[in-house]
């Protein structure tokens, strides 16, 4: 179903205001991560698949720290919001690291905010900002002058998670 970019901001905006509600209860540092996904129609196949593989590796890393998951569908997409019994500094480095290196990371944003709801970025840590995972250039930039199609950023997106499973899966499918 497509929906409007007011109402996916609106949507957004309540998200802010349930993670608010999550820290302010628990004190606990909290990680949220959605697909990097284009467009109004961010609940669909690739992005509810790419959201479980990732929501299984960050259960996997985070096992033991993990306090409370909740798995959502909203406007937004898929999102996983996780509190963690954990420091913010190694939880924001650990995201990163799954960011920049996993081979579906280019295609999701782990925002870690701190117990008294501070978000925890990049920069604090020397790391540039994101790169665009068409072109490598800044993303900011690609998405603020809108340099790839729609079309075309979906199309790369698919193909990643594509490699991805059958990557990992592929043999299962044989």
């Amino acid at each position: 179903m497509e929906y409007d970019n007011h109402a996916i901001f609106l949507d957004r905006e309540k998200r802010y205001v349930f993670q608010k509600k999550l820290i302010d209860k628990y004190k606990k540092t909290l990680l949220s991560m959605k697909v990097n996904y284009p467009g109004n129609n961010r609940d669909n196949n690739i992005t509810v698949n790419i959201i479980k593989c990732m929501d299984n590796i960050i259960t996997e890393i985070f096992n033991n720290e993990i306090y409370l998951k909740i798995f959502r569908i909203t406007l937004e997409g898929p999102i996983v919001t996780i509190l963690l019994n954990m420091d913010e500094i190694k939880a924001k480095k650990t995201c990163m690291e799954i960011e920049d290196k996993h081979m579906l990371g280019k295609c999701i944003d782990i925002d870690v905010y701190s117990s008294d709801s501070r978000p925890i970025g990049r920069r604090k840590f020397g790391y540039e900002k994101r790169k665009c995972f068409i072109c490598n250039e800044l993303a900011d930039t690609c998405i603020k002058n809108k340099v790839h199609t729609q079309v075309e950023t979906l199309d790369v997106m698919r193909k990643m998670y594509l490699a991805y499973v059958n990557k990992y899966y592929g043999n299962r499918f044989n």
